[in-house]
C-alpha cells in the first residue's frame, strides 16, 4: 500500500506541475524524471521517517505528503538568472546546464534507489530503537 500511496500523490503533484508549466517548453522526459524523483522520494520517506499523523489503509500520510510537497517545491522553484557575464570566453559555447541537470537527476535517482533498498533491508524494529531509548 505504501507504493500505491506514493504513486498516487506523486502522480497528482506531477499533473499539477504539468498544468502549471504548460506555457513553458517542458519535455515529456523531464516530466517523467520529475515523477520518478517524487515517487522514489515518497517511497524512501515511507521507509526512513517515523510514522506520524493519521494512518489510512496502513499508510502514514503526513511524512509522505510533507516529503513529496517539499521536493515538488524545490524542483518547481525558478532558478536564479545569469546576470553576470562569464569571466572568460570560449570559441564554442558549451551547453553545460542541460548536461549537469541530467547528471544531477540520475545521481539523485540512484541515491533514492539505494535509500529505498537499504530501508527495505533494515529491520523495522531497529529503526525505532533510538526513539524507544529516549522514552522513559
Amino acid at each position: 500500500m505504501k507504493i500505491f500511496a506514493s504513486f498516487i500523490i506523486s502522480f497528482v503533484c506531477s499533473l499539477i506541475f504539468v498544468v502549471a508549466y504548460r506555457n513553458k517548453a517542458v519535455s515529456p522526459s523531464w516530466v517523467i524524471m520529475f515523477f520518478l524523483v517524487l515517487f522514489l522520494s515518497g517511497l524512501a520517506a515511507q521507509y526512513w521517517l517515523m510514522p506520524a499523523g493519521p494512518t489510512i489503509y496502513g499508510v502514514s500520510w503526513v511524512p509522505l505528503l510533507a516529503v513529496i510537497l517539499v521536493v515538488t517545491l524545490l524542483f518547481a522553484s525558478p532558478s536564479p538568472g545569469h546576470n553576470n557575464p562569464p569571466a572568460f570566453t570560449m570559441r564554442e559555447p558549451v551547453a553545460l546546464f542541460p548536461v549537469m541537470s541530467r547528471l544531477f537527476m540520475w545521481i539523485l535517482l540512484l541515491v533514492l534507489l539505494v535509500a529505498i533498498i537499504l530501508g527495505i533491508m533494515q529491520e523495522p524494529s531497529s529503526r525505532y530503537e533510538a526513539v524507544k531509548m529516549l522514552k522513559p
